[in-house]
């Protein structure tokens, strides 16, 4: 089960576990959306893309998952987390990360 994430500091949850978020992330003001693997990454990509939206991805922080949660490691080692943020937002141009 995936939880959606919003501003704080934490993204998804996974049957519990609270993967972190970098803090800089959300000061840019980018926003966690999914944990995604490789066979639909491309396509969620163009998908943000298109709705006007630019697109990050980071590993997700598999150290941080709890010890009821390490079983899951295996399949989350193949997802990358999702952020995006809305292109051209007045006062953050010119950041990337």
């Amino acid at each position: 089960m995936i939880a959606k994430g919003g501003r704080g500091e934490f993204s998804g949850a996974f049957l519990g576990c609270r993967l972190p978020v970098d803090s800089e992330l959300l000061e840019a003001g980018w926003e966690w959306r999914c944990n995604v693997d490789h066979s639909k990454l491309a396509q969620l990509i163009d998908f943000y893309e298109e709705l006007g939206f630019e697109v990050c991805l980071k590993p997700v922080r598999l150290d941080c998952l709890s010890a009821e949660c390490k079983g899951c490691a295996g399949g989350l080692s193949d997802c990358k987390a999702v952020f995006v943020r809305q292109k051209n937002r007045p006062g953050h141009e010119g950041l990337s990360l």
